[in-house]
C-alpha cells in the first residue's frame, strides 16, 4: 500500500464537493460535503448501493459535468475550476474506464484508431509512432497485432474492456478513473481484467479511483474504500480493516447481503423500508433503516460527523459506530 503518511502529497484531494439535481424546492443533493486524498500509486474503492452517488462523484472528477460547490485538486491544480484549452491539456493526465466497453468505443473504429486517437488528440508522437505505442500498450494487455484492425463489434466483452482500458492508458495519465469497469463482464474475465489493471499499475505508476459495487472485488483490488449512503461518505478505512472491522450500521449491512463461500453462512440484516433518493432535512441520513438508531432521536435530530472509530485512519460518520456487529 502506498504511503499515506503527512510528508506524502495527494496526487488529488477532493474538499467539500457537493452537486444536487433540479436545485430548488424539488431537488435534492445526490453529493453533500465529500472529502477525501488519494495518494500517488494507491487505489481507493468507492462502494455503495445503487443511486449513493458513485457514478455522479466519478463524473464529477472527470469534470463531466459541473459541481455546486467544493473543489476537485489533481496534483496541485483545482480542475473543477479549469477550464477550455487549459482543460483539454490537463486531461491527459486523468483518464476514465467506463462502465460498458461497447458503449464506450465507437463501433465505427478499429481498435488501433480507438488506441492512437487520444494521443493524436493531445499531440503525442507521429502517425507511426503512436501506432507504435498502440501496439505496444495493447500487447500489455494480451491483444495480439491481428486485433489491431478489427472492430469493437468483433470482440468479446473481455476483448472490449481491454481496449477501453488501453485507451485510457494511451495518454500515460497519473490518474484513471474506474467506474464499474468489470459489471458488464463475465466472472471468469472479471479476474483477469483486475489482475490485468494491477499490472499495468505496478508498471507505470498508476493511480486508480475504483467505482464498484462488487464487495469482493473492492476487498481484493483495493488498498482504502470509501462508503457512500445517500450521497455522503459514512464510513472509511482501509480494506483490511474495513472488512475486518466494519463499524457503521450501513457497512455492516452491506456486508451481510454480499455472498462470500469464503466466510461460510450469516446471518442477513434486512434494513427497515425502501431505499430513499433524498436526504432527510435533519440527522443521520441512514436513521430511518437503521437497525440501530431507528428508534434513538439524536440519530434523527443530529447529523453525525466522520470521526476515528476502531483502527488507524478508520472513520466513520455514526453516533454508535460499533454497536452492530458483522455476523461473518
Amino acid at each position: 500500500m502506498p504511503p499515506t503518511d503527512t510528508l506524502t502529497a495527494p496526487l488529488l484531494r477532493v474538499s467539500g464537493l457537493s452537486k444536487s439535481y433540479n436545485r430548488g424546492r424539488g431537488g435534492y443533493a445526490v453529493l453533500d460535503d465529500i472529502s477525501f486524498d488519494l495518494f500517488p500509486g494507491e487505489t481507493l474503492g468507492v462502494v455503495g448501493e445503487s443511486g449513493c452517488g458513485k457514478s455522479t462523484l466519478a463524473r464529477a472528477i472527470m469534470r463531466i459535468g459541473d459541481i455546486d460547490r467544493g473543489s476537485i485538486t489533481l496534483d496541485g491544480t483545482d480542475v473543477s475550476k479549469v477550464r477550455g484549452k487549459a482543460l483539454r491539456e490537463l486531461r491527459k493526465t486523468f483518464q476514465m474506464v467506463f462502465q460498458d466497453p461497447f458503449g464506450s468505443l465507437d463501433p465505427r473504429m478499429t481498435v488501433a484508431q480507438l488506441v492512437e486517437q487520444p494521443m493524436a488528440v493531445h499531440g503525442i508522437s507521429d502517425a507511426a509512432g503512436r501506432r507504435s505505442l498502440a501496439r505496444s500498450i495493447l500487447s500489455s494487455l494480451g491483444l495480439e497485432e491481428r486485433f489491431l484492425e478489427r472492430t469493437p463489434g468483433s470482440l468479446s466483452g473481455g476483448q472490449r474492456q481491454r481496449v477501453a482500458i488501453a485507451r485510457a492508458l494511451a495518454p500515460s495519465p497519473q490518474l484513471v478513473v474506474l467506474d464499474e469497469p468489470i459489471s458488464a463482464l463475465d466472472v471468469s474475465v472479471q479476474a483477469q481484467v483486475l489482475n490485468l489493471l494491477a499490472d499495468e499499475q505496478r508498471r507505470l505508476g498508476l493511480t486508480y479511483l475504483f467505482i464498484v459495487h462488487d464487495l469482493a472485488a473492492a476487498e481484493y483490488f483495493c488498498d482504502r474504500i470509501l462508503v457512500l449512503y445517500l450521497g455522503r461518505i459514512v464510513e472509511s478505512g482501509t480494506s483490511e480493516e474495513l472488512f475486518r472491522n466494519p463499524q457503521h450500521p450501513y457497512t455492516v449491512s452491506l456486508f451481510s447481503a454480499a455472498p462470500d463461500p469464503r466466510r461460510g453462512d450469516r446471518k442477513r440484516i434486512v434494513l427497515r423500508g425502501e431505499p430513499q433518493s433524498k436526504r432527510p432535512a435533519t440527522g443521520c441520513p441512514f436513521a430511518s433503516r437503521c437497525p440501530v438508531g431507528f428508534d434513538r432521536e439524536i440519530c434523527h435530530t443530529s447529523t453525525p460527523p466522520l470521526a476515528p472509530t476502531a483502527g488507524d485512519g478508520h472513520v466513520a460518520a455514526c453516533h454508535f459506530a460499533g454497536e452492530l456487529k458483522d455476523t461473518r
